[in-house]
């Protein structure tokens, strides 16, 4: 832990017991403003390989296509994390592309090329259910972080790709915010201070952002992916989600953190190889 952060979470320990109502107000109003970073060279030449459009005014979305000339109706959905963008899953594009499939891959509102200064798990559901319905169906979803998570919102309130691969997710985007307060050094009063805060902002319970309850009788292949030294969104997210759903398998990776998991190459392998199984994973169900 470096000092700057230790020096951060100390005074965060210190508001939080001093005044804990307007800490948690004064964090939640930064919290869902995502910081947008440098887009890197290597960004630049995906950009140049795919094709820009508007899915919407408030959403940026870029496709990738095998040829000018393809005209496949199959098509992957890309579905990036908080203060990422579109252009950081174009390490799944090719593989994708060889099997035949277009991609396409959203830029969240507030990230990327999409227009707004604040975000939500709530509105990244919502996108991703805007994109099925502006540009149809899609064989398999893919979404990192709260992307993930998104997804699974999504899909809990109809979207039904057939498969979907959750990398690094929050099964609940409460679980998830209250590690982000234990790390960032707040009490527990002023961690539920900061959580209705958020849900205040974000307009839905919490409970309506819960995988685990939005997934109960979903049987739509799965493929989970989380890293076991993932200190951003912990494992056992993975591991919670995957015992409610009915068709799944956990791969648990070790190493490659929250990120670097998007570069693996055994990763994208088992992607790649999950995509293109015709029996839909049933060889590596859970047994219950």
């Amino acid at each position: 832990m470096n000092i700057a952060f230790t020096l951060f979470r100390l005074k965060n320990q210190l508001s939080s017991f001093f005044a804990s109502t307007r800490t948690a107000h004064k964090m939640a109003e930064a919290f869902l403003k995502p910081r947008r970073s440098e887009v890197k060279d290597w960004e630049l030449r995906a950009e140049l390989k795919g094709e820009r459009f508007n899915l919407s005014d408030e959403v940026s979305a870029i496709r990738w296509s095998a040829s000018a000339e393809n005209t496949s109706s199959k098509q992957i959905l890309l579905v990036h994390g908080w203060e990422s963008r579109a252009t950081h899953m174009y390490g799944f594009v090719d593989g994708l592309l060889a099997q035949g499939y277009s991609v396409v891959a959203l830029d969240m509102p507030g990230h990327g090329r999409s227009p707004g200064k604040s975000s939500n798990a709530h509105l990244f559901a919502k996108t991703v259910l805007l994109a099925e319905k502006t540009l149809g169906d899609f064989s398999v979803i893919i979404g990192h972080s709260m992307g993930a998570s998104a997804t699974s919102i999504a899909v809990g309130n109809g979207l039904k790709p057939e498969k979907m691969i959750l990398i690094s997710g929050p099964s609940s985007i409460e679980n998830s915010i209250r590690h982000f307060t234990r790390i960032i050094g707040f009490n527990k009063r002023t961690s539920d201070h900061f959580i209705g805060n958020i849900s205040k902002y974000v307009g839905v319970p919490f409970h309506q952002l819960d995988a685990t309850n939005l997934l109960k009788e979903c049987e739509i292949p799965t493929l989970l992916i989380h890293d076991e030294s993932d200190k951003e969104v912990l494992h056992s997210e993975s591991k919670r989600l995957e015992s409610v759903l009915q068709n799944s398998h956990l791969m648990t990776t070790q190493g490659l953190g929250h990120r670097q998991i998007l570069k693996a190459q055994p990763v994208l392998q088992a992607i790649a190889d999950f995509v293109a199984n015709e029996s839909h994973f049933l060889p590596m169900m859970k047994s219950k």
